[in-house]
């Protein structure tokens, strides 16, 4: 397993970020299209539920190589071979 401490940075490393910005953007127009058909209340609680999916969508898959990983740069390589292609519109 890979160094905590190490890896504990690799939150801020530009694959990460960039997945998540990717996301969020996914999910911010999916918002905003209830938004305006819907309203706010329903619109928030649609935000909210998407989040939480995602959250969970992404748990096993982004914690896995973690586990199995031994160096942070073996980690930045799993997640790209799994997310790599997603960002890079591939």
């Amino acid at each position: 397993m890979a160094n905590k401490e190490e890896l504990k940075a690799l939150g801020t490393d530009p694959l990460i970020l960039g997945l998540r910005a990717y996301v969020e953007n996914i999910i911010n127009v999916e918002t905003e299209k209830v938004r305006k058909r819907d309203g706010d209340e329903i619109a928030d609680a649609v935000h909210q539920s998407l989040v939480r999916t995602t959250m969970e969508i992404f748990h096993t898959p982004h914690s896995k190589p973690y586990e199995l990983t031994e160096s942070a740069e073996d980690y930045k390589k799993a997640i790209n071979i799994l997310f790599g292609s997603v960002l890079n519109n591939e």
